[in-house]
């Protein structure tokens, strides 16, 4: 049998150029029956939520394919094979969701320290009379002191993996407002907690803790309701403890300075918290 030679007539670039186009053809018609293959498929999570799962499979997908979930429903394009693999990525995934309690204990300790003076009777000038506080009483008040006491308390909260659950931590704040001679005390909410999310693996919570953290303004006077401006911080953290056991998660040290001014009345306290907060999460 003879070698196969070029046809005669022919340039060497001509010849070369028709290899090319040749060749290039055999492989865009070789490569239509691995498109063919791509198919759509759709597939029911029975635990997680099927828009959780979107994330890793997506790294899991051949070039062409992709994932989307729409009514808790996974609707995948891919290929046969492929598709095969991937249901046996969510069969390890698709885990029922562990029911979790969350604990929170607080060790705080509150030292006040307060002055006071008040003056209650009545003065006369002349064809007149000044009348302060309470008449009838006719006296000179001095209160001068300092009490603490320890607030020992736990919270829980009940919550699923993967979902967040707040925690609160408020307290109800005295603001005296005065109208002319008239003054009023009002008890102000102030918020304090975090929001707490978890996620186990092998009998460790991964803690992911976002924090709310509401103080009342000390300045800038207060708003038409009587009520002062509040400012609130926050700040996310995270943190990994075992299923059972304790971990510290925050301290707390603050001072807040109160002063009342009346007409037959001066004021000034201070106000010092310290403390620790401990939390713990067990699968229930």
């Amino acid at each position: 049998m003879e070698p196969f030679r070029d046809p005669p007539g022919y340039s060497a670039d001509v010849i070369m150029n028709a290899k090319a186009y040749w060749l290039g053809l055999l492989l865009l018609l070789t490569s239509f029956p691995l498109l063919a293959q791509m198919n759509t498929y759709t597939l029911d999570t029975r635990h997680q939520l099927a828009s959780d799962l979107v994330p890793t499979l997506k790294e899991l997908l051949p070039p062409g394919g992709s994932v989307t979930s729409f009514n808790n429903v996974l609707i995948i394009k891919t290929t046969a094979d492929n598709f095969t693999q991937l249901q046996n990525i969510i069969e390890q995934l698709d885990t029922p969701i562990r029911q979790l309690m969350v604990s929170v204990t607080q060790d705080e300790r509150i030292a006040r320290n307060r002055r006071s003076l008040q003056v209650d009777g009545s003065l006369r000038a002349g064809d007149g009379e000044i009348s302060l506080g309470d008449p009838e009483k006719d006296r000179l008040s001095i209160d001068y002191g300092t009490r603490s006491r320890n607030n020992q308390g736990t919270q829980r909260v009940r919550t699923l993996e993967g979902q967040p659950a707040f925690v609160q931590i408020g307290q109800q704040v005295p603001v005296t407002s005065t109208n002319g001679w008239n003054s009023s005390t009002q008890y102000q909410s102030v918020v304090r907690g975090f929001y707490v999310t978890v996620r186990v693996r092998d009998k460790v919570a991964d803690v992911t803790i976002e924090t709310r953290n509401d103080r009342l303004q000390t300045g800038g006077g207060q708003t038409p309701q009587g009520a002062r401006p509040i400012d609130t911080q926050g700040a996310t953290t995270r943190v990994q403890v075992r299923l059972g056991e304790w971990i510290a998660i925050g301290q707390l040290d603050e001072d807040s300075r109160q002063s009342d001014r009346q007409l037959n009345r001066r004021s000034d306290g201070t106000l010092s918290r310290r403390g620790s907060f401990y939390l713990k999460v067990d699968e229930i």
